[in-house]
């Protein structure tokens, strides 16, 4: 035990000290390359003991199994902090993890959010990156008031369990006429506006067994005003739980048809009500200021909506401000909106960017090829962000007849859209597509760009692995030129490293060659493929 406990500190001030270096030097320095491979040494140290290591995330310190291993009281440069502010209450590495990996991570960890990405944060950052072998656990319940997008949606298969279970019992089907009077109604509707669970959980059973008795029209009209009044309630406190049971007891009663006829016309008002403009409008203050409000319960909820509440949902994406609401109404919409993508794909003509992004978090998140055609459109948007996510929703399709559309982003004049596009068209894994990023890799003007994005398209060839993409790498790792030394370098230095990733044992001879360089870069990468290649 001591000696996990020395190996995670080890990990930790490995991390802090990488962050350091990367901040201070370049990608392609040797200091930060030095630091990179120190850190992914140190975890895989601790890999030849555990195949993870999991650091659960307090407000001033990071503990690996209960035990304290970094420790900071003010929350400047506070590493166990920064996770904490956002909602992360605990992060696991995976054996398996890549160099490539921790360095992206760490790229995050030196982002100053306030600064360079006020509409962004290091969840949104991490869903975005997907990383493989690095996971975290989000605890909703602290998120701030900031843009985010989805990053785990609840499946539909939980979201329908928590429905699921019927808060009703089937009950003789015998109907007998009662009288509700005027101070009946009265009572049942101070009942609704008390703050008292139980009464209110009797005033519900109330309501339904007054409406199961009576066949009177007028009653019955009375009885589902009240109804309706106490979801308005259960909404403006926040409980959807018990929103929820209502509808499901309402539910129940419409499908078994053991009311009368009118009681159930008059039930089936309830679910118009629920979707109507002005009912979904009223949960803008609700999701924006609790706190504690479960997401589950929300979901089970909405559930009961239908396809016609989906531009009021959206309409009240461009009024919610906290990342946790946002969050909610984008999973329901996720689940709501595969029978409907027409219906979600109207938000993209939206004139704020932030809702645009959204929508096509929530169109790539439904995965529906005939979503395509509606991506496409905001392929252009003037905001890069609203690009980004179009590409990422686009390459989720994996589609073969999405290349097309793909092959202009990849001259975007923003770099993380190209890397964007890069990735999407990685995911789609076509001949056709390795003919493009090998023309995109051998074009004029890509040695010129950032060694990051660089490494970015390299890692990207590598998914092929096979040996028209190993001859391409040996090429471009013995490429020489007279001009422009330090990218052509540099771009060399991509190549090693790719041929790391393919794994293929033929490298070897190139690669040893490139160790002996004279650059640094080159001979550094060289290095860290061939450490890969003998393990």
């Amino acid at each position: 035990m001591e000696m996990e406990i020395a190996l995670a500190k080890d990990i930790i001030e490995g991390i802090l000290k990488a962050k350091k270096q990367a901040k201070m030097y370049p990608a392609n320095n040797p200091v930060h390359i030095n630091a990179s491979a120190a850190i992914f040494a140190k975890f895989n140290s601790f890999f030849e003991l555990h195949s993870s290591i999991s650091f659960k995330v307090k407000m001033n310190a990071l503990l690996y199994k209960d035990e304290q291993v970094y420790v900071k009281a003010v929350k400047e440069n506070n590493l166990a902090f920064f996770f904490f502010r956002d909602g992360i209450r605990e992060i696991s590495f995976l054996k398996g993890i890549e160099q490539a990996e921790l360095e992206e991570f760490i790229n995050i960890l030196n982002i100053d959010f306030e600064k360079d990405a006020p509409d962004d944060d290091i969840v949104t950052m991490l869903w975005d990156r997907d990383f493989k072998n690095i996971k975290y656990f989000v605890d909703q319940e602290f998120l701030g008031d900031q843009e985010i997008y989805c990053e785990d949606i609840i499946s539909d298969e939980k979201i329908r369990s928590a429905y699921q279970d019927s808060l009703t019992n089937e009950t003789e089907k015998a109907v007998i006429q009662i009288q509700i009077t005027e101070s009946d109604t009265r009572y049942l509707t101070d009942e609704i506006k008390k703050q008292n669970k139980p009464k209110l959980e009797k005033t519900i059973t109330i309501l339904f067994e007054s409406l199961y008795r009576t066949v009177d029209p007028d009653n019955i009209k009375e009885i589902i005003c009240i109804l309706k009044d106490m979801l308005h309630y259960c909404i403006q406190k926040s409980d959807f739980r018990r929103a929820s049971s209502i509808m499901k007891t309402t539910k129940n009663i419409i499908e078994d048809e053991i009311y009368g006829r009118e009681s159930i016309k008059g039930l089936q008002t309830v679910y118009d009500e629920i979707n109507s403009e002005s009912f979904i409008g009223k949960m803008e203050k609700p999701l924006d200021n609790t706190s504690d409000m479960n997401r589950e319960d929300f979901i089970a909820f909405t559930g009961y909506m239908d396809d016609s509440s989906i531009i009021f949902f959206i309409n009240l994406l461009r009024k919610l401000q906290t990342i946790k609401a946002r969050h909610l109404v984008i999973d329901m919409l996720v689940i709501l909106g595969h029978h409907n993508i027409k219906a979600i794909a109207k938000g993209l003509g939206d004139s704020r960017w932030y809702v645009v992004r959204n929508v096509a978090l929530i169109l790539g998140q439904i995965a529906d090829p005939d979503a395509v055609g509606y991506l496409t459109k905001i392929l252009s948007h003037s905001d890069y962000r609203v690009r980004k996510e179009a590409v990422i929703a686009i390459g989720r399709m994996r589609s073969s007849d999405t290349i097309k559309y793909l092959v202009n982003t990849l001259n975007d004049d923003n770099k993380s859209v190209r890397i964007a596009t890069a990735r999407a068209l990685g995911n789609i894994k076509t001949g056709d597509v390795k003919k493009l990023i090998f023309a995109t890799l051998s074009g004029k003007g890509f040695s010129a760009k950032e060694f990051s994005e660089k490494k970015e398209f390299y890692k990207v060839i590598a998914r092929w692995q096979d040996r028209e993409v190993r001859e391409f790498l040996v090429k471009m790792l013995n490429k020489k030129t007279v001009f422009k030394r330090t990218e052509y370098y540099e771009s060399r230095a991509c190549a090693a490293y790719a041929l790391g990733i393919i794994n293929d044992k033929d490298s070897i001879e190139p690669l040893e060659k490139a160790s002996r360089s004279q650059d640094r870069v080159l001979r550094e990468f060289a290095i860290a493929a061939l450490k890969k290649l003998n393990k």
